[in-house]
């Protein structure tokens, strides 16, 4: 991306072997164990740190934000883009403003899906469940998940995206929690259909369930993060687009 011969190569798979590479880096190996690393470091976890691990760690954690820099400024390049701010001279289509907008409303049917199911089972339904006994037993179905509060916040978020009175909200704080959330829900989709898929091929028999779940309910709604955290990327992109100030390096405002 910065030798003169790379420029020969396919920018699509420069791009691929780029994004794949930061993804591995920020959130595959040291996102996490940092953060754990950092808590135990500073006495809130009552546990020794491993220095080393903690060094590699955010060697690597160092080394993923750069690669996500340069890789963002040469997928601009490309574009013929400001370097700064990422708009071009031409205005975004109708089209895209109009997929962009219905991506934030698409969104919000995974987030009311994810959502009334985890009430139904909140109020004692054992729709999915092998056994109901043993569900209510070990608290699976009829307690109170709070994570049907944050399908709802969910929802108030990518209404914010595409709403005007989304605007008036801080915008690096819609940004930052819409782009967090983007991209824990795609990633927990791909990891969890992985996870499940490797299960289900390394069985000698098809297996029914997997912790008194059936499969075909966690497919379901690991298909569903999927597609929750795609569409809420997009919606957010848009609303970036939508409400960046004039560039003062382009001079060029939200079209």
């Amino acid at each position: 991306m910065v030798q003169s011969w790379g420029k020969k190569l396919p920018s699509w798979l420069l791009l691929i072997v780029a994004w794949s590479t930061c993804t591995v880096l920020l959130f595959g190996i040291s996102t996490g164990l940092i953060v754990i690393d950092a808590l135990r470091l500073f006495g809130f976890i009552p546990l020794s740190v491993d220095k080393p691990g903690f060094i590699i760690r955010g060697l690597f954690l160092t080394g993923g934000i750069l690669w996500s820099v340069r890789t963002l400024i040469y997928q601009r390049w490309l574009r013929h883009a400001c370097l700064f701010c990422g708009r071009v001279t031409t205005p975004s289509s109708p089209r895209w403003r109009r997929f962009a907008r219905n991506a934030g409303y698409l969104s919000c049917i995974p987030a009311l899906f994810y959502g009334g199911l985890k009430v139904y089972w909140s109020a004692g339904g054992s729709l999915g469940y092998i056994n109901r006994e043993v569900a209510l037993a070990t608290g699976h179905v009829g307690q109170f998940d709070f994570t049907a509060i944050l399908a709802a916040l969910a929802v108030v978020l990518a209404l914010a995206l595409i709403q005007p009175w989304g605007e008036k909200l801080p915008r690096w704080l819609v940004l930052f929690i819409a782009f967090v959330a983007c991209t824990l829900l795609t990633i927990g989709g791909i990891v969890g259909l992985a996870t499940v898929l490797f299960q289900i091929g390394n069985s000698t028999y098809l297996p029914t369930a997997m912790g008194g779940l059936i499969f075909p309910i966690f497919i379901i709604i690991y298909t569903c993060f999927l597609f929750w955290g795609i569409m809420l990327c997009i919606a957010a992109c848009f609303y970036a687009q939508r409400t960046h100030r004039s560039c003062k390096h382009c001079q060029m405002a939200a079209r």
